[in-house]
């Protein structure tokens, strides 16, 4: 139960792990972001104001002669001398007159004279009196914006960021020399950077969902991955348990008879050393599969690929069997083609051998062996598999009934899987088949 708890949390750190730099790294990028796109546009639109405070500063913006109908800079806003007048006399006519300057006050703000600069920020402006009040007509927004500054001031002229009536302003104030020359009336500029805001915050919005979706895609992958570790690593503590007790038994039977021949109690020495030769070879073999495992494994087997015949190869490995077939009285039936594939020879005689001496092993009466450019298919007659053993056939020291070190079949997939092949076990109408896909 400890051990379940422990990998299970070693799981959740894996996955917060990959979780925590997903998020960390979207939120900063989510920062950068923000805080350049912030100064961007805090900086077009302190140009855009400064432009048009040096333009109400510039003596050439209030040169006008009697009857001129040059432009002069009203409300923020480009307007001839006749459209001054009409402000003052006659209402009907200030809006035909604002209609007609309409085509003006568009070319004005295309030349970058009074408040658009490069990046197309639109500084406006509206007259203010010593207490902070508007002098003219405004707009509901211009009003909240004078009665904001008006508490939050500053006298050095400096550009200000505020939101009012749901709208994000810069906004700075600066001299009159038109309407007054005692300071009774000031301008106050201001850009309305809203629709960059609301660009920002949906831009925000959708990254934030994206590292949601990416968080949660790294929580998945960082669960799957821990689970993986965790698994290879009881399928390591269980590999050197099984090999643990696969050496033990033979080391015990070896340590057994060579103390009775030491001590006098076995008088067979012959039988006794037979006996001990046999085990040795056991774990010779065990341990030369084991190191073999590991060595593929760790991609430390060097390939040497090369076209070899599969008739040919299982011919070679069926003579080094013969005694054994023979000695059990089994037949073989051989359906080979004159096929080739590409393997290197060594690695594949061994995967072939143990598929053979396992059928030869467990077949009853016959093996059957066929193959073809694109199969190679092993058979014997002995006793089907259950579901369970299928499943499991291919584990390290995966023991079934009557099986032995559980380590041959393990190395033959290694070797199988090394080519670039597949392998499958199941069974057929009289028995178990091993199927190699080249």
């Amino acid at each position: 139960m400890n051990k379940k708890i422990r990998l299970r949390k070693k799981t959740v750190l894996i996955a917060l792990s990959f979780t925590a730099v997903c998020a960390a790294s979207f939120v900063l990028i989510l920062l950068v972001f923000t805080t350049i796109m912030e100064n961007q546009i805090a900086a077009g639109a302190q140009k855009a104001i400064e432009s048009l405070a040096d333009a109400y500063a510039s003596d050439d913006t209030y040169a006008m002669e009697e009857g001129s109908t040059e432009s002069e800079t009203y409300f923020g806003q480009t307007a001839s001398a006749p459209l001054m007048s009409a402000l003052f006399e006659d209402e009907s006519e200030t809006e035909e007159a604002v209609k007609t300057e309409e085509t003006a006050v568009e070319t004005e703000a295309d030349s970058d004279t009074y408040g658009f600069d490069d990046t197309y920020y639109y500084a406006q402006s509206f007259l203010i009196d010593r207490n902070m009040k508007p002098a003219m007509f405004i707009t509901p927004s211009e009003r909240a914006l004078a009665v904001w500054y008006a508490s939050h001031r500053k006298t050095n002229g400096q550009v200000q960021k505020t939101s009012v009536e749901g709208r994000t302003f810069y906004v700075a104030e600066t001299e009159d020399r038109f309407y007054s020359t005692d300071g009774t009336y000031r301008w106050l500029l201001y850009v309305d950077v809203t629709d960059q805001q609301h660009l920002i915050n949906y831009v925000n919005r959708i990254e934030i969902i994206i590292m949601a979706i990416c968080s949660a895609l790294a929580a998945y992958l960082g669960i799957r991955l821990g689970i993986s570790i965790e698994r290879e690593q009881d399928r390591q503590k269980k590999f050197f348990e099984n090999a643990s007790h696969e050496l033990k038994t033979p080391l015990m039977s070896i340590q057994g008879y060579a103390e009775g021949i030491a001590s006098g109690v076995i008088s067979d020495t012959k039988e006794a050393s037979r006996i001990i030769m046999s085990e040795t070879d056991k774990m010779e073999s065990l341990v030369e599969e084991i190191l073999s495992l590991s060595r593929l494994e760790s991609n430390s087997v060097r390939f040497s690929p090369e076209m070899v015949s599969i008739a040919g190869m299982v011919n070679d490995c069926l003579v080094s069997m013969e005694y054994v077939i023979e000695k059990r009285g089994l037949s073989v039936r051989l359906n080979l083609d004159e096929a080739k594939v590409e393997a290197d020879p060594a690695l594949f005689e061994r995967a072939l051998t143990n598929l053979i001496s396992n059928a030869v092993k467990y077949a009853k009466s016959e093996i059957e062996l066929s193959c073809s450019r694109t199969h190679l298919i092993v058979r014997n007659d002995g006793c089907r598999l259950s579901k369970d053993e299928i499943a499991h056939i291919f584990d390290r020291f995966y023991i079934g009934p009557n099986g032995s070190t559980g380590i041959g079949l393990a190395l033959t997939q290694e070797i199988v899987r090394q080519h670039g092949w597949r392998i499958h076990a199941g069974n057929y109408e009289k028995g178990v088949q091993f199927i190699i896909t080249f």
